[in-house]
């Protein structure tokens, strides 16, 4: 007896593999994204004059606020008095720079805000506070 075979069971299923790759190619059409050309975009670059023109190089404010101290970049201990005339020394040249204020987790509340104060009273307005980590 010899087996008849029928056309079902000799040939691949390919209905379900057209509609598979009709569906990745829906899909890749309507993803795409072309990049734009960053070659051809105009860009403003700043003279080569423009960096003469600071009078001061920028300095960095860095305050230390530690249980019962004040310490600056450096680790010099200095009174809340002397900070604030330094601060308004530093203020004279540019109120724009940026005052990073480093406060140990051992420090009291009042601390901080007394030295808060004496930043805004010399007129800066950019102040950076971070928490120390660790025992400081």
């Amino acid at each position: 007896m010899r087996r008849i075979r029928t056309r079902d069971q000799s040939g691949i299923p390919l209905a379900a593999m057209i509609d598979v790759v009709f569906l990745l190619l829906i899909f890749f059409i309507a993803t795409y994204k072309e990049d734009v050309a960053e070659a051809h975009m105009p860009i403003d670059m700043p003279s080569a004059t423009a960096a003469s023109t600071l009078d001061q190089p920028i300095q960095l404010i860095e305050i230390t606020v530690l249980a019962g101290e004040y310490r600056f970049t450096g680790g010099h201990v200095a009174s809340l008095d002397k900070i604030a005339g330094t601060l308004a020394m530093f203020a004279e040249f540019d109120t724009e720079q940026t005052v990073i204020i480093k406060v140990s987790r051992q420090a009291r509340h009042y601390e901080l805000i007394q030295l808060l104060d004496r930043c805004k009273q010399a007129g800066f307005t950019k102040l950076d506070v971070v928490t120390m980590r660790g025992r400081s």
